[in-house]
C-alpha cells in the first residue's frame, strides 16, 4: 500500500485519473484531448480498469490516444490531481475502499455515480473535496448536458478543474443543493431515454402508416433533431413553437389534442417523479457510509 502525494502543487500538465473505462470515460476524455489539442493546454491522462475482455476495444482506444492504462491503481506512476470515479453506483463503495490509499489528501474527487451523495464518498475517501456529476449519455458525441454539485471544501478554482475536463461534453450546470441533482437525473440524466422512446413510437407509428421502416426512423430523427436545433435558437419557448404550428382544425391541432386527451404532459411529470424517487432511493441503497 502506498500513497502518491502532489503536495498541493497543479503543475503545468495536471494528472486526471480515471477509474472505470466505460464509454462515459471515453466521451469525458475525448472532449478532453480535443480541447486541449485546440487550446494548448495539457493533460496528463490515466484510465484505471482492471482487466475486462468486453472493454478490451475500449482500452485499446486509451493507449491508441497516448494515455496511460493499467490495471490497479498502485500501478499509477505519478500522483493524481483529480480522480475521476466512473464506475456504476452499486459498485462505488467497494471500488472507492478498494482504491483511495493512493490518493492523496489535496486530491480532487469527481464522481458520475447516479444517486450516491458526496457526503457518502467523502466519508469513504476521508478527503472533503468532492464534487458529483450527472452526466448523460448524449456527451459521448459531445451534445450532452450535466448536473453539478460541489461540497463546500471545494474552491473556485477546483470547479474551473471540473468545468475544463468536462466542458467538452456539453452543457454543463452548476446547481446550488444537492437533492437538486435528482431532478436533473430526471430532466437530462435520463431524459436521452424519453427522446429515444419518443422517436421510437413515432418511427414505429410511421411504419404502420405505410412508410419504409429506414424512412420511418429518418423522418423521426431528423424531426427530433430540427425541432431541438429549432428550441435552442429561438427566443420563443417550446410551448410557443409548438403553438405556431398548431393551427386549430389542422392536422398538428388533432394530433396535439389527442396527447391532451391521454394526458400525456402528466403521464411525463409522473415518469420523472418516478425516476427522481428512484435516485434518491438509490443514494440510500449504495450510498451508505
Amino acid at each position: 500500500m502506498h500513497m502518491l502525494t502532489n503536495n498541493n502543487a497543479l503543475t503545468t500538465q495536471p494528472h486526471v485519473v480515471f477509474i472505470g473505462g466505460g464509454n462515459m470515460t471515453r466521451a469525458i476524455v475525448g472532449g478532453m484531448l480535443t480541447d486541449a489539442n485546440a487550446h494548448s493546454t495539457s493533460f496528463k491522462v490515466s484510465v484505471v480498469q482492471r482487466s475486462d475482455p468486453n472493454k478490451q476495444a475500449l482500452l485499446n482506444d486509451f493507449a491508441v490516444l497516448g494515455l496511460d492504462v493499467v490495471t490497479t491503481v498502485d500501478q499509477l506512476s505519478v500522483p493524481a490531481h483529480i480522480a475521476v470515479w466512473a464506475v456504476k453506483p452499486q459498485v462505488l463503495k467497494q471500488v472507492v475502499l478498494a482504491n483511495q490509499h493512493v490518493f492523496g489528501p489535496d486530491v480532487l474527487h469527481v464522481s458520475v455515480a447516479a444517486g450516491v451523495p458526496t457526503h457518502a464518498l467523502s466519508a469513504w475517501l476521508a478527503n472533503p473535496h468532492v464534487v458529483r456529476c450527472m452526466p448523460n449519455t448524449p456527451s459521448t458525441v459531445g451534445m450532452g448536458a450535466a448536473g453539478l454539485f460541489a461540497c463546500d471544501a471545494v474552491t473556485t478554482e477546483q470547479r474551473r478543474q471540473v468545468e475544463r475536463i468536462l466542458k467538452a461534453t456539453g452543457l454543463l450546470v452548476w446547481v446550488d443543493s444537492e437533492s437538486q441533482l435528482e431532478a436533473v437525473t430526471a430532466v437530462s440524466g435520463s431524459g436521452p431515454a424519453y427522446f429515444f422512446y419518443f422517436i421510437q413510437s413515432m418511427a414505429d407509428a410511421g411504419q404502420a402508416m405505410g412508410l419504409p421502416a429506414h424512412t420511418a426512423l429518418a423522418l423521426a430523427i431528423a424531426t427530433a433533431r430540427g425541432a431541438a436545433e429549432l428550441a435552442t435558437r429561438s427566443e420563443e419557448t417550446p410551448a410557443q413553437l409548438q403553438q405556431r404550428v398548431t393551427s386549430k382544425g389542422g392536422a398538428t391541432f388533432e394530433a396535439i389534442a389527442v396527447f391532451n386527451q391521454a394526458q400525456l404532459a402528466s403521464t411525463i411529470a409522473h415518469a420523472m417523479a418516478a425516476c427522481s424517487a428512484r435516485a434518491t432511493a438509490m443514494g440510500h441503497e449504495f450510498g451508505t457510509v
